[in-house]
């Protein structure tokens, strides 16, 4: 566990982040410029 410990820690909050963006409308304004950059090429 203790090896395991800052890596999970680590994932954890990443997955936390990503969830709560997802969540929030602010994943649109996040992802809105990429996907304008993704789609002009």
């Amino acid at each position: 566990p203790t090896t395991f410990s800052p890596f999970f820690q680590a994932f954890f909050q990443i997955h936390m982040r990503m969830s709560f963006i997802s969540i929030t409308e602010n994943q649109i304004d996040f992802f809105t410029p990429q996907t304008d950059l993704w789609t002009l090429k």
